[in-house]
């Protein structure tokens, strides 16, 4: 793997954007070898190597590789609300709307190249490394089951019992990502066309509202 280019930091005290930008230059050049090596065989010294840093420089950001994991995760979830901020917009008073439109977005992040990666990388390594399996779950499935579940709060009108709801959302983003992952295992991520997704999550919260019993109050 070449060495990437990092920031240029003039001497003396960095200034905040420069800190910035090294750290993101870091989290890329991490992600380009957990992509690429995996979890295990991914090491600190070779991230310093390839990032043109020491490996103090590397440690004083991150002190462990699952820390750098974790940012690389964090990073990966604004890259998706970046491309589509549906992901997390507000609840637009329709609740078949909202869901509609929300698991269009879940969907469409889970199919992309990095997320196709991601969940590669997550299946192959969690057996050997169950930390990284806990990072994904906090990270991306309980924040999008507190998303789904601000959902159904805030049109039962109880947005301040959301945990009341976070059941039944975490029904739904099961199946969301179900499907996903079916259609990663089978290689035809990359297959769906926009308009197929679009009528799948119609099918999806049609089932889900069909079936869905608020909870008692």
């Amino acid at each position: 793997m070449s060495a990437a280019k990092r920031p240029t930091i003039k001497p003396g005290r960095p200034t905040a954007s420069q800190t910035a930008a090294l750290g993101e230059h870091i989290v890329a050049v991490a992600r380009a070898h957990f992509f690429a090596n995996g979890y295990g065989a991914t090491t600190m010294d070779n991230i310093a190597a390839d990032a043109g840093i020491s490996k103090g420089t590397l440690y004083r950001r991150f002190k462990t590789k699952a820390e750098l994991f974790e940012a690389f995760l964090l990073d990966q979830h604004s890259r998706w609300n970046a491309r589509d901020p549906q992901l997390n917009a507000p609840y637009v008073g329709d609740l078949r709307k909202t869901l509609i439109a929300r698991v269009e977005a879940f969907m469409t992040a889970g199919l992309t190249e990095d997320s196709v990666n991601l969940t590669r990388l997550i299946y192959a390594e969690s057996g050997r490394f169950p930390e990284l399996a806990q990072l994904y779950h906090d990270g991306s499935h309980l924040t999008g089951t507190t998303i789904i579940a601000n959902d159904l709060a805030t049109a039962a009108g109880r947005r301040h019992l959301i945990g009341d709801f976070m059941s039944p959302a975490g029904l739904l983003l099961a199946t969301i990502t179900g499907q996903a992952l079916s259609l990663i295992l089978q290689g035809r991520a990359s297959h769906m066309s926009q308009g197929q997704i679009h009528a799948w999550a119609e099918l999806a919260v049609a089932a889900f509202l069909d079936g869905y019993v608020e909870p008692a109050g």
